[in-house]
């Protein structure tokens, strides 16, 4: 896997630029590991870039930097779109909550590792997406404001449920639904 560069930015706009290559594709995938839909993902991912574009003679590590900002905004979305009401007139949500298909460059196995990490509690989403995304328990752990114990608790019980459900066979219906 490639990464950015991990040192400080010299502030040259052709740093940005590589990291912007580099960097775009895997920060989406990482929102959608913790449930974005493709829509709010690259919306997300664009938002983190603008952040980082007006901030870059201060970021010394760009990778984490824009993780730890998209993540914060996926979230600020996530609750934001729990505030529209539903459609009174049967019950589904509105356009503006609806389920896309993700990015092209997603795999089935992909979209199918998605909807099964759709099932799991977002604390549980967020550090599984970290460690997907190559981070070691106490990276995520700084990431995430949590305890190293907490991070591995949280990986056991994620593990433990997605194992349950594929031993059952199951596929979620949709994102979120019971088990």
């Amino acid at each position: 896997m490639t990464s950015a560069p991990s040192g400080p930015c010299t502030g040259e706009p052709g740093d940005f630029t590589e990291v912007y290559v580099l960097e775009f594709q895997p920060l989406q995938r990482y929102l959608l590991w913790m449930g974005a839909d493709g829509h709010t993902a690259i919306d997300v991912t664009q938002a983190a870039f603008l952040l980082a574009f007006e901030h870059w003679h201060n970021i010394e590590r760009p990778r984490p930097w824009l993780r730890k900002v998209a993540s914060r905004e996926y979230l600020r979305a996530r609750r934001a779109a729990a505030e529209i009401p539903m459609d009174l007139s049967g019950g589904s949500p509105s356009p503006v909550q609806a389920v896309v298909p993700g990015p092209a460059f997603l795999t089935e196995q992909t979209h199918t590792v998605l909807t099964l990490l759709a099932i799991l509690p977002l604390r549980q989403q967020a550090v599984m997406a970290c460690y997907w995304d190559g981070y070691s328990i106490a990276e995520i752990s700084h990431r995430l404001s949590l305890t190293p114990n907490n991070v591995r608790v949280s990986l056991h019980h994620a593990r433990k449920k997605l194992s349950s459900v594929l031993i059952a066979g199951g596929h979620p219906a949709e994102p979120g639904a019971p088990w």
